[in-house]
This record gives structure tokens, sequence and C-alpha cells, in this order.
């Protein structure tokens, strides 16, 4: 199926289209429209996570890429994309959430220290 055949065409001005071609190149801000289209329990994964995001977002100034829409495990109201004004890459916004969930509880140097008098 291709945009002008979905039934929702004329009427949606979502930005991140399941059907686009180039849906890799294009950003959504939270407070911009989402794609309307009934997917019969076949919506792609990123799209779910970006209603959530409409929702709950409270930082409409940031944008998201489906790079990050797909990278993104769980979403709150403390969610923030990548403000346009930034240098930041998809990239590195990535990578930086990756390594905060990734933090194990023994990542601060006072429990470092109480690991190792335990192994001594």
């Amino acid at each position: 199926m291709t945009m002008e055949e979905c039934p929702s065409f004329h009427r949606c001005s979502a930005p991140l289209c399941p059907l686009h071609l180039h849906l890799a190149t294009q950003v959504w801000y939270p407070s911009e429209e989402v794609c309307r289209r009934q997917w019969g329990g076949n919506s792609p994964p990123w799209l779910l996570k970006q209603r959530r995001l409409a929702r709950r977002c409270q930082h409409h100034h940031t944008y998201f890429t489906l790079e990050m829409l797909l990278a993104t495990n769980w979403v709150n109201s403390k969610i923030k994309g990548i403000d346009p004004n930034s240098k930041q890459s998809p990239e590195a916004w990535i990578k930086e959430r990756t390594r905060d969930r990734h933090s194990t509880r023994f990542s601060s140097p006072i429990s470092q220290d109480l690991d190792t008098t335990h192994n001594s």
C-alpha cells in the first residue's frame, strides 16, 4: 500500500507515516499528529510508543526520529527528545539513554569500594 492509497491519507498530516518511503529521515515533535490509520492489531511497534509519547511527553519542543522511537523501551512524562537547537545526534541520544538504562547498582565509587573489601 502507498501513502496515497491509505484511507486516512486526505485527512492525515502525521510527519511519521508508516507508509512514507523516506520514513527514516523524518522527525516528529510530540505536539504533532500521529498516524490515524487503524492497523487492526498490526501497528508498527514504534507507532504505539509514538502514541504514548504524544499523550505523556511534556517536552513538546524536542523531536524524535524513527530510530529513537525504536530504541525507546519506556515512555513517561519526563522523556525528552532532542532540542532542535542542539547539535546532538539521534545516535548520541540513543547511546546516552542506553548507558543510563544499563548502569548497575555498583556504579558509585562507594559501592565499588565496599564490593572490593568483601572480596579480599
